[in-house]
């Protein structure tokens, strides 16, 4: 029988910025103007190119501690969407601000985040220049994309066997 095990260490950390929109059409280029990191599909290129002529020393230092993963399609990257807990989604794009009397009717995790991949946490000055440098991205886009919160987590996985 297999057990639940949780390993000491996470497999990676996740750097998570709520916002107010389906990161979905975003976070790629989020990602790349806050870090200068995209992923083997490339999207983000311009904006990683305007970070590392901003920001080279800690572009470089985030490479070395961003972490590419694995998307549903095989490709890797340093970024995926993310579900912001104040949100539900009923689907179809239809979303909302979850209450405790929506709360049957949006059923569904609503994907407002954008999840930053990284091997290890970033130094408390990494970490500043990627706030500011993800709210200056915020800012920019029309409409303007709210950002809510930031936010750590530890990625574990789990397994346990279950009878058949």
């Amino acid at each position: 029988m297999i057990e639940s095990v949780k390993k000491e260490k996470p497999e990676h950390l996740l750097f998570v910025i709520d916002t107010n929109r389906y990161a979905g059409e975003f976070e790629r280029e989020m990602c790349a103007y806050a870090t200068g990191q995209i992923g083997e599909c490339g999207v983000g290129r311009v904006e990683a190119e305007k970070a590392k002529k901003e920001i080279s020393a800690e572009v470089e230092s985030l490479e070395a501690i961003i972490r590419l993963v694995s998307d549903e399609h095989g490709c890797h990257r340093p970024v995926g969407v993310f579900p912001n807990p104040k949100y539900r989604n009923a689907g179809h794009e239809k979303y909302a601000l979850l209450t405790k009397n929506n709360q049957k009717r949006y059923s569904y995790p609503a994907y407002f985040s954008v999840a930053i991949y990284f091997d290890k946490k970033p130094s408390n000055e990494l970490i500043k220049i990627i706030k500011e440098r993800a709210q200056k991205f915020a800012d920019d886009q029309d409409p303007v994309i709210k950002i809510e919160n930031f936010r750590f987590l530890e990625k574990y996985t789990t397994f346990k066997e279950v009878k058949i």
